[in-house]
């Protein structure tokens, strides 16, 4: 076999593979109504409420921070492990259910603010929303 053979073989293989990838690639979720509540009894901590959208395939939202804040982890009365996303429904952190909580927010918390959040996903990677 020649060597133009070779190469023209591994190349097709290898367009092949990069066709495949782009078109297998997750979908992202998408990240709306986000809602940071101040939390009173506790100076520079906040609760974060939003609705996620699920991506084709199921996800899971394995953890939250941000660049503002010291520290960030899941609350509320469900199991605080990995959050499910559902393939192509929506899911909530929410009051009634879990939610973020961030702490040592480092500048007040006043009407308005936006805090930048990294929420990272199993399969969809990391969403920033703000």
């Amino acid at each position: 076999m020649s060597v133009r053979v070779v190469f023209l073989l591994l190349a097709v293989a290898f367009g092949t593979f990069a066709a495949w990838m782009l078109l297998n690639r997750p979908e992202p979720v998408s990240v709306t109504m986000a809602r940071l509540e101040p939390m009173g009894n506790a100076p520079g901590t906040a609760r974060l409420y939003l609705e996620i959208g699920g991506s084709e395939g199921p996800d899971r939202l394995l953890g939250v921070s941000s660049p503002d804040a010291t520290a960030a982890r899941f609350a509320g009365l469900a199991d605080t492990g990995p959050f499910p996303i559902p393939a192509g429904g929506t899911a909530m952190l929410s009051s009634d259910g879990v939610y973020a909580v961030f702490s040592g927010i480092n500048s007040p918390l006043e009407e308005g603010r936006l805090l930048p959040v990294a929420l990272e996903f199993e399969r969809s990677g990391t969403v920033s929303t703000r």
